[in-house]
């Protein structure tokens, strides 16, 4: 039975593995509920956002579910596991300078998949 300062200790020494999480998780929502939720092609086709959304997520989800698949068969070390959240961050402003461009297309399914695979790669 650990004292509560104990285990505040404990809990502050997790903060390499923490952070990185939070990180990832803030960018994949932003990405996601943000960027993508305003981008279509045309991005004044309601339709179009749609569509362009729901592909998005869906190749998202194909991203994380091979990564969290083949993800276990990999130890990582933290400078590794680091490397992921700068490039979901790096992705997310990818994202939201095509949006603000009204650029794109549907080869940016391409990224999508690759959010999802840092994502399912951070979480593993």
């Amino acid at each position: 039975s650990l004292s509560c300062g104990q285990r505040l200790r404990f809990t502050l020494t997790l903060w390499k593995f923490m952070v990185p999480l939070f990180l990832v998780y803030a960018s994949e929502y932003i990405i996601q509920a943000g960027v993508w939720a305003s981008m279509g092609f045309p991005a004044t086709d309601l339709i179009s956002r749609h569509r362009w959304y729901m592909w998005a997520n869906f190749t998202y989800q194909v991203g994380v579910f091979i990564s969290r698949t083949l993800g276990g068969l990999v130890v990582l070390s933290v400078p590794t596991l680091w490397a992921g959240p700068t490039l979901q961050i790096l992705m997310l402003g990818l994202f939201a300078a095509i949006a603000m461009a009204e650029v794109g297309g549907w080869w940016l399914l391409v990224p999508a998949l690759f959010v999802g695979f840092l994502g399912g790669f951070v979480y593993v």
